[in-house]
């Protein structure tokens, strides 16, 4: 993690943060239309600016852990030349002076393929799970 920048979201009982440069916007999630025969973590596609199709995924269910479909806010990331999104509960906000070299160790249920978490730090009473978004999603965007 190279960028000390944090925006930070909840998402069912997790709270992570990504680095703010791997975000594009947020926006609110007006209505996901389900792919016949979409797989999780593929939650159904959206109309995007000028048109654009945009897949928006289930993050716990891209980390192997089911999820139910929740959440008002669609954060959108730019990820090489495809743009993806998921869909969060709240957000925290914007966490400055995090280092990489600095983070826990994770310990807990959520999977991933190498580099998509981590680590983790305390923020007040919350304990962030710290993200590489394209690590997370290098495989459904494919």
């Amino acid at each position: 993690m190279t960028d000390s920048r944090l925006i930070s979201f909840h998402v069912g009982d997790c709270d992570f943060a990504v680095p703010l440069s791997e975000i594009r916007e947020i926006v609110a999630a007006v209505s996901v239309t389900p792919v016949p025969d979409g797989r999780l973590p593929l939650e159904g596609l959206m109309v995007y600016r000028g048109g654009q199709a945009l897949p928006v995924f289930s993050l716990l269910g891209a980390l192997g852990r089911d999820s139910e479909s929740g959440g008002s806010l669609i954060v959108v990331s730019e990820l090489g030349p495809a743009f993806v999104g998921f869909r969060v509960e709240g957000i925290g906000g914007v966490v400055d002076g995090v280092q990489g070299d600095r983070l826990d160790e994770y310990h807990g249920e959520l999977k991933g393929r190498a580099g998509a978490i981590e680590g983790t730090f305390e923020s007040g009473d919350r304990s962030m799970i710290v993200l590489s978004l394209s690590a997370v999603f290098q495989e459904v965007v494919r």
